[in-house]
């Protein structure tokens, strides 16, 4: 297979990128994939798909326009297995460096057995524990023994997590968490407490390495072992930063004396391969415990209120128990007056939702996009809007058809064949071009004026090729230009009926 044929863009669409992971997991595997899944988005901008053979087996493929983070994850994952760690493995790399496949661990992760067994029993038991003891006891080994053989030159964005990340994280709080909530600070004085608390904490003589996002959710559970994902913000910094990011994980709701007991053992594991002071160790936990608090609500509050991703603003109110906990059992050896001031003003403002008002403004329903493909021969869709009208009917039959040859008939317009066919003749390109513009149009206006629902459809003979071809693309723009601002139900009414068409 030819790999210079892979897209090069910068972004590519849905439709482009699922033809390309089935053409890197078809080159790895020697075989099609019998089916491809998307898996729903996180936080980040990567996407995944987990791709199936005809025996239900199953790998994960990635694909992420953010060339120097997959590199910066290609290498992490490297050493940390040389280093004993277990990660998923890594199976085939496109030559663009975009696109993926990696070993699928399945579903679990830590955070989804803590969320489960509390849920079913109202406490975390003791496998629990252990699993957290486990994750621990490996975090101490990477921190360390990782140190030792890393190259800082290919770490993503910054080598080290000096003063200057710090300050960052805490102007993310006060950009995209103070400011969006209305709350009332004095900049100035805000200003001097934050430098003085990043000035504490700065100490590089004594960091190692920093995996950044060490929390329960970027921890899988396979087989009663523990396996880490999600490494690629790794660098040089504090050992407290990590553990901090995983006992203080603001939906994971640990009781303090479970993190006292956590944050024990992690010592003790630590010990093994260097000395420590443990009181002054602690002397500047608490004090990143803070400093990932404030970059949490920041990235929370830029997430939710920017983005418009609304469960990271449903999260919210976990991240402010956690303040509310520092406030009321932490002192650092400093007095930080404005800082407290404002954390206290968070907490008891609203101990549930600060700037509930401001949240629910900024948040409106996602506009929801009803796109179906159908068969002129069966007629138009049936109107199902509940009242909102059928929406837009653009008729596909003007584009040269790939179902009068035999080749294509047995096929759809989900297949590559008839995908490369549509493509390389070009009329579905000069007819998608017009249609993008009026759709995105009448999006515009229907989220200005918080419409609910809007019904796109696409017709052709058969409802089998161009059509399908035309819904599958235009679904894949239209999510990428407006992401969660609007939700998309995709449906290719025929598709019972292809090969009897």
């Amino acid at each position: 297979m030819n790999f210079c044929k892979f897209v090069k863009t910068s972004k590519m669409n849905e439709t482009q990128i699922t033809k390309n992971l089935k053409d890197l997991y078809h080159f790895y595997f020697n075989a099609m994939a019998d089916r491809i899944i998307a898996l729903p988005l996180s936080g980040s901008e990567r996407r995944y798909f987990r791709l199936f053979d005809n025996k239900n087996n199953s790998v994960l493929a990635v694909y992420n326009p953010n060339i120097a983070e997959n590199e910066a994850y290609f290498y992490f994952s490297g050493v940390l297995k040389e280093s004993g760690i277990k990660v998923p493995e890594i199976l085939k790399i496109a030559p663009e460096r975009s696109q993926y496949l990696v070993e699928d661990l399945g579903d679990t992760t830590l955070l989804s057995l803590l969320e489960n067994e509390r849920k079913e029993n109202g406490n975390i038991g003791e496998n629990i524990l252990n699993l957290y003891k486990k994750a621990l006891k490996l975090l101490a080994a990477i921190q360390i023994k990782a140190d030792k053989i890393i190259d800082y030159n290919h770490c993503y964005q910054s080598p080290v997590f000096d003063k200057k990340s710090m300050l960052a994280d805490c102007n993310l709080f006060k950009y995209w968490y103070l400011y969006p909530t209305q709350t009332a600070f004095d900049e100035i004085a805000l200003e001097k407490d934050v430098e003085q608390l990043c000035d504490f904490l700065y100490q590089p003589e004594k960091f190692h390495f920093m995996y950044r996002d060490f929390q329960a959710r970027n921890i899988m559970v396979k087989d009663n072992e523990v396996y880490f994902i999600d490494f690629q913000g790794g660098r040089k910094g504090p050992l407290q930063y990590d553990v901090a990011s995983l006992l203080y994980q603001a939906k994971a709701e640990l009781p303090e004396s479970f993190r006292a007991e956590l944050l024990d053992y992690y010592l003790d594991c630590l010990q093994e391969y260097k000395a420590i002071d443990r009181i002054e160790f602690k002397k500047y936990y608490y004090g990143f415990v803070l400093l990932r608090c404030m970059q949490v609500l920041g990235a929370y509050g830029f997430k939710g209120f920017y983005q418009r991703k609304e469960h990271f603003l449903q999260s919210i109110p976990f991240a402010l128990k956690n303040l509310e906990n520092w406030l009321s059992t932490t002192s650092l050896a400093l007095e930080l007056p404005e800082l407290r001031r404002v954390l206290k003003a968070l907490t008891e403002r609203n101990r549930i939702f600060p700037g509930k008002e401001n949240i629910e403004i900024s948040i409106q329903k996602p506009l929801k996009l009803h796109i179906r493909s159908f068969s002129y021969k069966r007629g138009l869709p049936e109107d199902v809007s509940e009242g909102h009208g059928q929406g837009y009917v653009f008729d596909c039959r003007i584009i040269h058809n790939p179902g009068r040859y035999e080749h294509f008939k047995s096929l759809s317009g989900l297949d590559r064949d008839v995908i490369e066919f549509l493509e390389r003749e070009g009329e579905m390109h000069q007819f998608l071009k017009p249609v993008m513009e009026i759709l995105e149009q009448a999006i515009d206006k229907y989220l200005n004026r918080n419409f609910e629902y809007l019904g796109i459809n696409f017709g052709c003979t058969g409802g089998q090729h161009r059509s399908v071809y035309a819904a599958e693309t235009v679904a894949a723009m239209l999510r990428e230009k407006y992401s969660n601002r609007v939700s998309i139900l995709l449906e290719h009414r025929e598709k019972g009926y292809w090969e009897n068409l």
